[in-house]
């Protein structure tokens, strides 16, 4: 059943590695709870690769899409950290951010 609120106690240590994380990536704590949560717990594997899953629920396709390009993208933000640190990384960020933004705003005069 969607939509039914869960609280969940963790250690202390746990804490700190969830927020610090999501920190470097940029995320809040709870959005890289609920992405690990969905990974983990995501539904059947097997009816998704024959198809009939997404077919079924193309929104549930969507969603897999939409979380694995925002796995991908954590996944290159922890990278760029690492390599180039995190005030660079911050400046791609915002770039991105600024040019999503205005990729946005194209489509929607385009669509109206």
């Amino acid at each position: 059943m969607p939509g039914i609120p869960y609280t969940v106690r963790l250690a202390p240590e746990l804490l700190e590695r969830i927020e610090k994380m999501a920190r470097d990536r940029g995320i809040a704590p709870r959005k890289l709870i609920r992405a690990v949560l969905a990974e983990h717990f995501g539904g059947d594997r097997g009816a998704q690769q024959d198809g009939s899953a997404s077919q079924a629920n193309p929104q549930r396709g969507l969603d897999q899409i939409l979380f694995d390009l925002t796995r991908t993208r954590l996944t290159l933000q922890h990278l760029l950290d690492h390599q180039v640190g995190s005030e660079i990384t911050d400046e791609i960020r915002q770039t991105a951010q600024s040019e999503a933004a205005r990729y946005m705003q194209r489509l929607r005069r385009t669509t109206i």
